[in-house]
């Protein structure tokens, strides 16, 4: 089991922590993490962007699937988006999207002491395979 890191918009993350938003909706061009990355029961650090790392949860059942149009991708909205609770520019910007990873957030808890990494990439999901140089304290979950 790995664990990963999740780079999140502040006002989404403030809404997973307030256990608001359940579910939270990765959609991609190419077949890029957490796509078939992320399994059930894995550990899941929650980063603000460009903030520290806030919150960690586990992912609870995970979704991926390949996306066929905008059809398909209308479906996605209407079945999940209670739960992933995304604007609507969101869902535009992402209208090309070829994969979808849903993740559904077990166990979500705030850090009662926010860490900072140096994280200097553009990447919004990363796989903590050791291999990365991110110092991480010890979290129990």
């Amino acid at each position: 089991m790995a664990d990963h890191l999740a780079i999140l918009k502040q006002a989404y993350l403030e809404l997973i922590l307030a256990g608001q938003k359940t579910i939270e909706c990765r959609l991609t061009r190419t077949s890029k993490p957490p796509f078939e990355v992320l399994e059930k029961g894995e550990r899941i650090y929650l980063k603000e962007s460009s903030g520290p790392v806030r919150g960690v949860a586990r992912a609870g059942k995970v979704i991926c699937r390949r996306i066929n149009g905008s059809e398909d991708l209308r479906r996605i909205r209407q079945k999940y988006g209670e739960g992933i609770m995304a604007k609507d520019d969101f869902w535009e910007s992402n209208c090309g999207a070829r994969y979808c990873t849903l993740i559904f957030l077990e166990g979500v808890r705030a850090l009662r002491e926010p860490f900072r990494i140096s994280k200097n990439d553009m990447r919004g999901w990363v796989v903590l395979d050791g291999t990365e140089g991110f110092d991480f304290p010890v979290i129990r979950t």
